[in-house]
């Protein structure tokens, strides 16, 4: 989450407590100041360390509905 250009990148950094779950979302340029970070999906620890958005479960259908023009 956030930018790797961004020089203070760490101190901006999403923070995960012992369990993997967020503590602090990401603070940095790019971040609209709500939830955890920019935009959808769940924000979960990757096995690098670093924070890792899940857009969509394997599995997961979204259903939209439909709309009749007749």
């Amino acid at each position: 989450m956030g930018y790797t250009s961004d020089p203070k990148a760490e101190e901006h950094a999403v923070q995960f407590d012992e369990n993997g779950k967020v503590t602090r979302g990401y603070r940095g340029t790019g971040w609209d100041g709500k939830g955890d970070a920019e935009g959808p999906g769940e924000i979960v620890k990757g096995l690098s360390g670093e924070a890792v958005r899940i857009m969509k479960k394997p599995g997961t259908f979204y259903f939209l509905p439909i709309q009749s023009f007749f």
